[in-house]
């Protein structure tokens, strides 16, 4: 769906980030910000609601959410402003691309705005994926900002957003919108209750817009508008021009199909690892918006390390059910990735993980033993999943005094060739104290993540080696502790002479 009147020009790095592919409008950014030309609006505060009148009541429920939506929004009009009736103007040039980002919503919105009102919180802030992403779970900008909230990776990390090659929570409507939510709070009392800032450091950072607010000595959004990023410019009064279209305050030739008041969807426990595809082949109905509400699991197969839950739309999680009751299985066997390295065939990397060829093929719906590097397979694992991954780890090491090439490749189980070129080093370098040498491990060798409570003697009887070749193979002093998610080199590299036990 293609919605560029509502959509952001770039992404940035702090926040949830506009979907960049959109072109600028042709009118200059500081045009819909001109406050000579507007009357000046009021800094957004919102306190909690509290019956203060014995007449007050709650909204009555409308059958058709966005009426409901409308009945509850806080936040005055701000048709007055130059900027919202720019964006209005613009809006209203392309009405069918409003109809079908709202559309879009109907996954979403009930469980968005149910999410506001439990942390009481203005509903108008269940639009703002209306800006960001045109309500697209799955929507990803080539600046990496993903998801209905687009956010960064970095910033999705920092609130809690599991980011794997398996799952990326960023396009989790659930686990996003609890994200999102907690973020615009800690803005929201950064600047003391005021969502027009909050808004504005959502999409540019909060630092950006302190040292606008310092700069101006001023403390609101409409006075420091023009000493912000352009693509906030016009975020901020492009979401207010949504909301006066919602509100029906200012509608144009804009119409919007209605949207039941009620869940679209529940959350279905998996039971653990299966294959999704199964999963989504087993029910017709699933194919349309399987993969709408579960965009997170970017596999066939479920993370090895959970979450094991899916989103369901509610008339089909009865069937869902009863499916996932009787799964075969050779469909719930959990799962590791391998990417394809120069040299690898079909035969080595099922004897690595001692499993056949034919398993392999079926897994990754291979017809003969062709691969090529790059290629990225599923590996089902046939006994308890070891979290290993056969990418070769490098190791940063810190030379001493009085060590040569020779000294550490021996150290290392590895060749002074081999690390003389990884470093682009001559072999007869001299090497000086306090230098720092990467230290590939060999194709062949198998890591493993460390986790809490592993020792180096539990991980040694997992896999069948020594503890000496396991400090030989890392390079480990004897008195340095383990770190949950360090990598280890966990089987025999090429050239270590020693045979494992």
């Amino acid at each position: 769906m293609r919605i560029a009147a509502i959509v952001l020009v770039l992404p940035l790095a702090l926040g949830g980030c506009a979907m960049p592919w959109v072109k600028a409008p042709s009118e200059p950014p500081t045009e819909a910000v001109d406050t000579n030309q507007a009357t000046a609006i009021k800094p957004v505060h919102t306190a909690p609601r509290r019956q203060t009148d014995a007449h007050a009541t709650e909204p009555s429920v409308r059958p058709d959410l966005w009426k409901q939506l409308a009945s509850e929004f806080r936040w005055g009009s701000s048709i007055d402003h130059a900027a919202v009736r720019t964006e209005l103007t613009r809006l209203n040039r392309r009405p069918k691309s409003f109809r079908r980002s709202a559309a879009a919503a109907e996954p979403y919105l009930w469980y968005i705005t149910n999410q506001l009102r439990q942390r009481d919180m203005p509903l108008e802030l269940a639009l703002i994926p209306m800006v960001e992403s045109r309500f697209r779970s799955g929507a990803i900008s080539p600046y990496g900002a993903a998801g209905l909230w687009q956010f960064m990776p970095d910033t999705g990390r920092r609130f809690g957003l599991k980011q794997t090659r398996w799952y990326d929570a960023r396009l989790d409507p659930v686990a996003s919108t609890r994200a999102a939510l907690d973020y615009f709070e800690r803005l929201r009392d950064q600047f003391d209750g005021d969502w027009l800032l909050a808004i504005a450091a959502y999409n540019c950072g909060p630092a950006t817009v302190r040292r606008a607010l310092a700069r101006r000595g001023a403390d609101d959004f409409w006075s420091i508008a023009d000493a912000l990023p352009a693509e906030t410019r016009i975020h901020v009064p492009r979401l207010l021009a949504v909301i006066e279209v919602i509100a029906q305050r200012d509608p144009g030739n804009i119409t919007i199909k209605p949207i039941p008041n009620e869940p679209y969807f529940e959350r279905v426990d998996l039971g653990g690892p299966i294959d999704l595809e199964y999963l989504r082949d087993s029910d017709d109905r699933l194919a349309d918006t399987f993969a709408t509400l579960n965009a997170a699991h970017r596999k066939r197969y479920t993370d090895p390390e959970g979450p094991f839950r899916i989103l369901v739309p509610r008339p089909l999680v009865v069937p869902v059910t009863n499916v996932l009751a009787e799964v075969p299985p050779e469909k719930r066997l959990p799962t590791r990735a391998y990417v394809v390295r120069s040299g690898d065939t079909l035969g080595g990397i099922a004897r690595t993980y001692d499993i056949s060829v034919a398993t392999l093929r079926q897994h990754n719906g291979l017809k003969g033993n062709l691969i090529h590097p790059g290629q990225e397979l599923i590996v089902p694992a046939l006994d308890t999943p070891l979290r290993a991954d056969i990418t070769p780890p490098v190791h940063e090491h810190v030379v001493a005094s009085g060590e040569s090439l020779w000294t550490i490749a021996k150290r290392y189980g590895r060749s002074s060739t081999a690390i003389a070129k990884a470093n682009g080093l001559r072999l007869d370098a001299l090497l000086r104290p306090g230098q720092r040498l990467r230290i590939r491990a060999d194709a062949g060798s198998t890591t493993y993540a460390v986790e809490p409570g592993d020792s180096l003697w539990t991980i040694a009887r997992r896999f069948r080696v020594s503890i000496d070749e396991l400090r030989r193979w890392n390079g480990l002093p004897r008195q340095q502790p383990l770190q949950p998610g360090q990598s280890l080199i966990v089987s025999r590299p090429d050239g270590d002479a020693s045979r494992n036990i």
